[in-house]
């Protein structure tokens, strides 16, 4: 008979791997504490079981299914529940894991001058980690290139250099080419900028193209109201989640913005929240209207649980400890959606981002300027901002063309 370990011991090897091995960020470790390998502890502890049991896991793996095509659990979630059974999985018939996903690209070595201006190039981005980090290894995959090539520095560059690194990572990256040339672009800009004349090809790199963007429906405002009167306020997990439901509505806050607001980052006497973005790392302060305001200070004052913890929104039962992550506000978007008999159905508006394209989509038909929705929704590129004109359906018909704009205007 296989030798089964018990779940907890599955769990600890796995993250002593993911943070010895694989050298993940706190924060990334966290999701899968949370989203990973709790569901499935709790999913055995429910059973009555303690070890590693292959039957339970199927079972597992097809509630896992079935939440996600009911539109219960998000893709992002379904991937890291799937992601928890794989891992222990693999630990409990191989005693370790060797995933693709979790393996550290290997940086490719440079020069002492590359490494430089690959050093001082970052430093002036003002873009997030993550997309920092991605802008880095496409440099430091064209610098490679141009050290292949046979280039120690720019002093004989060839502008055709390019052209002919393009054709290469287009072939690694095809759906990515629009990131890879901007980069690019920036690169070179920022070389001309700091004294290095460095001939590029300037109509090569002038514009990436622009790809299409699926518009995504927003949730509908009577529905968001019908679902906020269905939370029970008298209770402290009513009040919570109200709170962070009407924050969601009325001030477009992003999931992991929510779980992470302080009690610092509200000034009651001003009525702004001021915070740090998660995603964007810009700081953001807005307007905290009279029912937001008393839904925060009614879960604060009459709700939330006595804790030493910075956040405002703990957990509802014990321990009383801040959200695991932005998961956790889906979750009870969900759990109020499901409560009601709502029927869901993927990408059919119903999530926390369809409550963000409501009030911009609200706002946008309120005639309020672009660049106002822009910083509402916290986004450094104004141009994120105006896919939601799209959502403007009435104004959209002023745009359409008669008859007579074809055929030369003749119409036979």
């Amino acid at each position: 008979m296989e030798n089964n370990k018990t779940i907890t011991s599955l769990v600890e090897t796995a993250f002593k791997q993911l943070e010895d091995e694989f050298k993940l960020t706190e924060g990334t470790l966290k999701g899968y504490k949370y989203s990973s390998f709790r569901p499935i502890e709790e999913f055995f502890r429910s059973h009555g079981v303690y070890q590693y049991d292959r039957k339970l896991i199927d079972e597992l793996h097809s509630f896992y299914i079935t939440q996600f095509e009911e539109g219960i659990i998000s893709k992002q979630t379904f991937a890291l529940r799937l992601r928890g059974i794989g891992v222990i999985t693999e630990i409990q018939e191989k005693g370790c894991f060797e995933w693709k996903v979790f393996r550290q690209t290997k940086k490719e070595l440079l020069n002492d001058y590359f490494e430089k201006i690959l050093n001082d190039f970052l430093e002036t981005l003002t873009c997030g980690a993550k997309r920092s980090k991605y802008y880095e290894s496409i440099i430091r995959k064209f610098f490679s290139f141009l050290l292949q090539k046979g280039y120690a520095d720019f002093t004989k560059f060839n502008p055709q250099t390019v052209s002919d690194f393009l054709t290469e990572i287009s072939i690694e990256k095809p759906k990515s080419m629009d990131d890879v040339i901007y980069g690019m672009r920036k690169l070179f800009l920022h070389l001309n900028e700091n004294g290095k004349q460095v001939d590029f090809n300037i109509l090569l790199l002038a514009s990436p193209k622009h790809y299409r963007r699926k518009i995504y429906p927003c949730m509908k405002t009577d529905e968001l109201s019908e679902l906020l009167n269905h939370i029970d306020q008298s209770t402290p997990k009513g009040k919570r989640d109200y709170a962070i439901l009407i924050l969601a509505a009325t001030a477009a806050l992003r999931a992991g913005d929510l779980v992470t607001l302080k009690l610092k980052d509200v000034d009651w006497q001003r009525c702004e929240i001021s915070l740090v973005q998660g995603k964007t790392k810009e700081p953001l302060v807005l307007p905290l209207n009279p029912i937001s305001k008393n839904a925060l200070a009614d879960y604060i004052l009459n709700g939330r649980p006595t804790s030493s913890s910075p956040n405002i929104f703990l957990r509802s039962v014990a321990p009383h400890i801040e959200l695991a992550s932005g998961v956790s506000v889906a979750c009870i978007l969900r759990g109020y959606i499901k409560s009601m008999g709502i029927e869901r159905k993927l990408d059919d508006g119903k999530t926390l981002q369809g409550i963000r394209r409501m009030l911009a989509s609200n706002m946008t038909i309120s005639k309020v300027p672009i660049t106002t929705i822009s910083q509402v929704l916290g986004h450094k590129n104004m141009d994120v901002a105006k896919v939601y004109i799209s959502l403007d359906m009435e104004e959209l018909k002023c745009c359409t063309l008669d008859f007579n704009s074809l055929k030369r205007g003749e119409v036979k």
